[in-house]
């Protein structure tokens, strides 16, 4: 069984709808706390086809209602989601979740690029998430049920994973996930009009995307960005948190220049650990928060060093700010981004941090504006 995973008990019944009743035993928030993405995939791809809320890990794929034609699905719904094939008569066998993620999760299972269907739907244009699985689960619960909600994620990136778990060295090739997301994107919709929505470093690389399919005279109807800060042409980073706290100082504005003295602090922290793994890697769990950090450095370094093309994108971009990052980090109302685009950048302000702006309840101003924007 993964680590992290929620077991339930048995007991539990079908509704009439057929549905896992929620009798409290789930945390939905922690359900998938300390999983890999692939698992979540998997995840995602054996509740949908079971029409499950919960991961009972006692009960079988027959135990759940599973039959011949449901297997067929559940296998095909596995390959498009991860790459891998799976035989319908293995699913049939199954004896839990448990079985059908260590068979997938193999070693000797080579990597593949991760394209997980959060929600279904055929009247809109689909939402397609670049670059994540696990930050954009709860965005298909405040879209439109008409809505198709997709979560991809490159080989590339759980290969940096995995590398850099071990206590090795990757750098990252933001040219090459460009065009593997793109890849990626075409293939799962040829054609436009297309939505995307980038978080943090999957801003740019859904930026530099939407860009490329203009350039192809496809539509893009809306590019969200979710808390994306570019790089201050004018000042380095440290530069740019003087200035900073220069101006919280002559504004008197004490609450906030206390914070983000916390937070210049917690930099110089992250940074000493961040030189302690350079001299002395050592390999981490999956699910370590160390190994989620060294990871996020290796995206700060590229984000740092991203120049854009030349050129301005010419479609509606919304940007996503979470409160401490537009008060205690942007110098720019726009994160950068204004010079780039043409039509002026819309905004929605989330509360909490970088991390937490976009899961419950910090996400409600983003589902207000979907309820009031028939495209999502």
């Amino acid at each position: 069984m993964p680590e992290g995973w929620n077991e339930e008990k048995d007991g539990l019944k079908k509704s009439d709808d057929g549905a896992m009743p929620d009798d409290g035993t789930t945390d939905k928030a922690k359900e998938f706390e300390g999983c890999s993405d692939l698992e979540i995939a998997l995840a995602t791809c054996w509740k949908r086809c079971l029409n499950v809320d919960g991961l009972l890990f006692s009960a079988s794929f027959l135990d759940l209602g599973g039959t011949p034609a449901l297997a067929k699905s559940l296998a095909m719904d596995i390959e498009q989601a991860t790459g891998q094939t799976l035989d319908p008569e293995t699913v049939l066998q199954l004896e839990n979740f448990g079985a059908l993620s260590t068979i997938i999760s193999a070693p000797e299972i080579p990597l593949r690029d991760l394209i997980v269907t959060f929600q279904e739907g055929s009247q809109k244009t689909a939402l397609i998430c670049v670059h994540g699985i696990t930050y954009y689960r709860e965005i298909s619960t405040i879209s439109s049920p008409d809505t198709p909600v997709y979560g991809l994620l490159a080989k590339e990136h759980q290969a940096l994973v995995s590398t850099v778990g071990e206590g090795q060295d990757q750098e990252v090739d933001l040219d090459r996930l460009i065009e593997t997301y793109y890849t990626m994107i075409r293939n799962l919709q040829p054609k436009g009009p297309y939505q995307l929505i980038g978080h943090s470093f999957g801003g740019v690389i859904a930026f530099e995307i939407a860009k490329r399919l203009r350039n192809e005279g496809e539509a893009v109807d809306k590019l969200f960005l979710i808390d994306a800060l570019l790089k201050d042409p004018f000042y380095p980073y440290m530069v740019q948190k003087i200035v900073k706290l220069f101006r919280l100082i002559r504004q008197g504005n004490w609450g906030d220049l206390g914070r983000i003295m916390r937070r210049v602090g917690s930099k110089f922290m992250r940074f000493g650990r961040h030189w302690q793994y350079r001299v002395s890697p050592s390999k981490l769990s999956p699910s370590s928060p160390a190994l989620a950090e060294r990871v996020t450095g290796k995206y700060r370094q590229v984000m740092h060093g991203y120049i854009p093309a030349k050129g301005v994108y010419d479609s509606p971009v919304i940007l996503i700010r979470a409160h401490k990052t537009r008060t205690l980090s942007a110098n720019r109302d726009d994160y950068g981004w204004q010079p780039l685009i043409g039509p002026p950048v819309e905004f929605i302000d989330l509360p909490g941090t970088h991390l937490t702006c976009v899961v419950q309840p910090n996400i409600n101003n983003l589902e207000r504006y979907f309820a009031k924007n028939t495209s999502v």
